[in-house]
């Protein structure tokens, strides 16, 4: 949810700045977000490659046998 409120600066002009839940002006997070776009890229990257390895992973039939024999409680009775 963004705020939005005046902020007088020491002169007499006002200045209008939106400030978010946690003080920092948009301007702020924008600065930052195109200084560190190399760095929000790479996580990105990183964290669609993991998301595609364990999708990759939970179809594999082995696990899927798995996932369906402990989600019907068939491991319990196996044993017996």
């Amino acid at each position: 949810m963004v705020d939005t409120r005046r902020l007088e600066s020491g002169s007499n002009t006002d200045r209008a700045e939106t400030i978010n839940m946690n003080g920092l002006s948009l301007a702020l997070i924008e600065r930052l977000k195109l200084e560190h776009r190399h760095l929000l890229r790479r996580a990105l990257a990183e964290a669609c490659h993991w998301n595609r390895r364990i999708e990759r992973n939970l179809t594999k039939p082995s696990d899927q046998f798995w996932i369906e024999t402990f989600s019907t409680g068939e491991a319990e009775t196996a044993g017996k």
